[in-house]
């Protein structure tokens, strides 16, 4: 993993708590933010501490503030202590999105205790891994935009079916108007680890075309789509994190464009995953 500078400074206590001037980090401490697979659809985010002070360090607060967000993101736990010379991360759940706000550096602070009593309070600016949080705003505010004019879901059985000879799955989007004003077009949908889009001559397609403007006041309506297993290995299945995710390019009319990604309930993805092994040749059940 790289490891980049970070900045810390002293700065005075919170709001609402006393005075006192903080102090400064101790030096040989760096901290990066990240997502793990399972962290997207829980909406938490890795605060990553490197400790390489020469003592055990204890983290005993810890909160991530970035003006993408509605409030801070604040470390459910007490305390924890990070031996000198590990990296051990701590997973903050994510408030609700800020999308009407300018987006922020996103800033650490925490309160800390090392092993030979020297304790203090910093704020550290994280290196941001992969530039996750500027992706998490673009999936946080195309999701919180299109919800506002229409619901998307995966809700009703998929059915298999042939084409061209080939075993696919056909998955029904549900598209519900809520009858608020704006629009929403839904562009394409795409693959996932588990699933390969299929054109209608049976053919892999790089994308599912839907190309459809909702405005709020629609009726009701369905898009069909149709795939294939992308991938045939026991460990797709055993392993998989987002592969039953739909990913939907789409754009609303307030500006926001990205990918929404749709989560199959229960029976869903339990019928994509019976999908996937047979069509594969795999053991079911």
């Amino acid at each position: 993993m790289r490891w980049g500078p970070l900045t810390l400074v002293a700065v005075l206590a919170l709001s609402g708590c006393s005075a006192a001037a903080s102090q400064d980090a101790p030096d040989g401490l760096s901290l990066s933010v990240y997502q793990n697979r399972t962290d997207v659809e829980a909406r938490k985010l890795e605060v990553s501490f490197r400790n390489e002070t020469g003592s055990a360090l204890t983290v005993s607060r810890l909160e991530l503030r970035a003006g993408q967000f509605t409030g801070a993101a604040i470390w459910p736990k007490d305390s924890t202590t990070i031996p000198d010379g590990v990296t051990m991360s701590l997973p903050v759940p994510l408030p609700e999105p800020a999308c009407d706000s300018t987006p922020t550096d996103a800033v650490v602070e925490f309160d800390y205790t090392l092993a030979d009593g020297r304790a203090g309070t910093a704020i550290a600016t994280p290196v941001d891994e992969l530039e996750r949080l500027p992706g998490i705003r673009d999936d946080d505010c195309i999701a919180v935009s299109v919800a506002s004019v229409v619901s998307v879901r995966l809700d009703s059985a998929p059915r298999l079916s042939s084409v061209a000879g080939r075993a696919v799955i056909e998955l029904d989007l549900a598209l519900t108007p809520t009858g608020a004003s704006g629009s929403a077009h839904l562009t394409s949908a795409a693959s996932t680890t588990l699933l390969a889009p299929v054109d209608p001559d049976g053919a892999d397609a790089s994308e599912l075309p839907i190309d459809r403007t909702i405005v709020g006041n629609d009726a009701p309506s369905t898009v069909t789509l149709r795939y294939a297993p992308n991938r045939c290995d026991a460990h797709a299945i055993a392993e998989d994190k987002r592969g039953t995710i739909i990913p939907i390019a789409a754009t609303t009319s307030d500006g926001f464009e990205g990918r929404l990604y749709v989560s199959a309930p229960d029976d869903v993805r339990d019928a994509l995953y019976d999908f996937v092994r047979t069509a594969c040749g795999l053991p079911t059940g």
